[in-house]
């Protein structure tokens, strides 16, 4: 199991990676622009996310997700 620091260090370095610098700035902004006035409901956010996100899409990212798993 990955410790905090852990994945945090592994998300900022995906979401540099896939986004770049200023995109990433933006997402990070956005989300705590989001918990502003309360926590933010991640219930409700993956609810939008997965509600706009295709099937090929989804397929595709899942297959992505365990290509790239490590095996044991």
């Amino acid at each position: 199991m990955l410790s905090e620091k852990e994945i945090m260090t592994r998300g900022m370095k995906l979401l540099e990676e896939n986004l770049g610098d200023v995109e990433t700035t933006i997402f990070i902004s956005n989300l705590m622009q989001e918990g502003r006035n309360s926590p933010p409901d991640y219930t409700e956010w993956r609810r939008n996310y997965f509600d706009n996100l295709s099937d090929e899409d989804f397929f595709a990212d899942l297959k992505n997700h365990f290509k790239n798993q490590k095996t044991i």
